[in-house]
């Protein structure tokens, strides 16, 4: 599992495509009924969906964010640590509005963060274990797939990032060049 997890985040350098990938192999692998991956936006300290596997439809969650501290994914996105939890229905830390949103009934869930250089980032959970309830084994395992999560997610990020400024630079000197170009047949006009 931990080879294939490897491979899924190497192999591409796209955020969304990679965390698809990540999440349909982490379902699968701890067979859930749905996953997803909240990034925290640091600027607001809220949590929001990048990428969700099964359940409810990511348009539903697209627009929605949780504050650290509320809920399940908001308490390990504030204490760092994972939370199993068997019946969320009677959980009272589990965000309701969530599920009344989507129309997906959660019942059990296994969520942990996700760290870069020792701050979490983010988070993975997954939703409904087909049979039986997460345990301490699956919790273990979404935390090695995390912590590879993390350097991934980051590096995807700074690819972006850089993609973006090429693009912009590019953009610049497209700029540039035609206002020289422009410039150059002027010179040529006042020449003649």
């Amino acid at each position: 599992t931990l080879f294939e997890t490897s491979l899924v985040l190497c192999a591409d350098l796209s955020l969304q495509t990679l965390l698809a990938k990540l999440l349909a192999l982490t379902k699968d692998v701890l067979g859930a009924e749905a996953s997803s991956v909240m990034l925290l936006d640091q600027s607001t300290s809220r949590l929001y969906w990048e990428v969700t596997e099964g359940g409810a439809s990511s348009t539903a969650l697209k627009g929605m964010t949780l504050p650290v501290g509320e809920g399940i994914a908001g308490a390990v996105a504030q204490t760092g640590k994972a939370i199993i939890v068997a019946d969320a229905r009677g959980d009272p830390r589990v965000a309701k509005r969530v599920d009344a949103a989507t129309g997906f009934q959660t019942r059990s869930i296994l969520c942990v963060p996700i760290r870069f250089k020792g701050a979490v980032i983010g988070v993975i959970q997954v939703l409904n274990k087909a049979e039986g309830t997460f345990t301490e084994q699956d919790q273990e395992l979404l935390e090695l797939i995390a912590a590879e999560a993390g350097v991934a997610i980051e590096n995807a990020q700074l690819y972006g990032t850089l993609e973006e400024r090429v693009r912009l630079r590019t953009k610049e000197l497209a700029d540039a060049n035609t206002q020289l170009t422009e410039a150059l047949n002027e010179l040529k006009q006042t020449q003649t």
